[in-house]
């Protein structure tokens, strides 16, 4: 009688323990952070409302990969990463795409692309800075796409320039790229402040562009006038 009286007071203590243990457990394990690493601004709360981030829920309920593939929809992310810091955080770390140039896409609409070539959102006010590309198939281009191929080669292109001559890449204000029957594409470049194009055939790169400025300016210096400044890789025609 005195054994079984122990085994049923013992039994009732283990019992009280997991209870206990289970009850402590969650709390502990329930998410009490939320880290968010950024480089632009924003809400932080609308960010918690959109991965749905809930306050008393246990850390183990949530997929980060599933919650990625939410960010994923975000075409104006060029990074993001989401990750479980235990006992009781979800760390999310995001980077934004920086603008290189804007195009004119579906329905006229004007959109900003990165330097991967991603289209990832509609241009605002303040991206009047950045250069203008017009393509011939703009009905295709549209939040979320990337521009690939030679079109993808302009944007290399002007992300070099950048890089490497900001002061020519901020001047420029538009870039017309088109087919021509034979030749391929042709590009012309045209510049916030100056007057005279820069017509190139076939080919665009960072010292055709550079020289074809020296052109403009030397024939600006001279008062001297054309029709057209022609760039066909040998040199310049005008």
């Amino acid at each position: 009688m005195k054994k079984k009286s122990i085994f049923i007071i013992f039994f009732i203590l283990l019992v009280v323990a997991i209870i206990i243990m289970f009850f402590s457990g969650r709390s502990i394990f329930t998410v009490k952070n939320v880290e968010i690493s950024k480089d632009f601004e924003i809400d932080r709360e609308k960010i918690i409302e959109y991965l749905e981030i809930y306050p008393q829920r246990l850390i183990w309920k949530y997929d980060t990969k599933l919650m990625e593939q939410r960010m994923s929809k975000q075409f104006f992310l060029e990074e993001y990463r989401i990750f479980k810091k235990y006992p009781n955080t979800i760390a999310i770390k995001i980077k934004i795409r920086k603008p290189i140039a804007k195009t004119v896409g579906y329905n006229s609409r004007i959109y900003v692309i990165d330097k991967d070539g991603i289209v990832f959102r509609q241009a605002h006010q303040k991206d009047s800075i950045y250069p203008l590309l017009l393509y011939s198939e703009r009905e295709k281009i549209k939040s979320g796409i990337q521009i690939s191929g030679v079109y993808k080669n302009v944007i290399d292109v002007l992300y070099n320039l950048r890089k490497t001559s900001p002061d020519i890449y901020n001047g420029i204000s538009q870039i017309e790229i088109f087919n021509s029957v034979g030749y391929g594409l042709n590009y012309i470049i045209n510049y916030k402040t100056l007057y005279q194009r820069i017509y190139l055939k076939n080919k665009i790169d960072v010292n055709s562009i550079r020289r074809g400025l020296s052109c403009i300016l030397f024939l600006e210096d001279t008062n001297y006038s054309v029709k057209k400044l022609l760039y066909t890789g040998n040199g310049f025609i005008f």
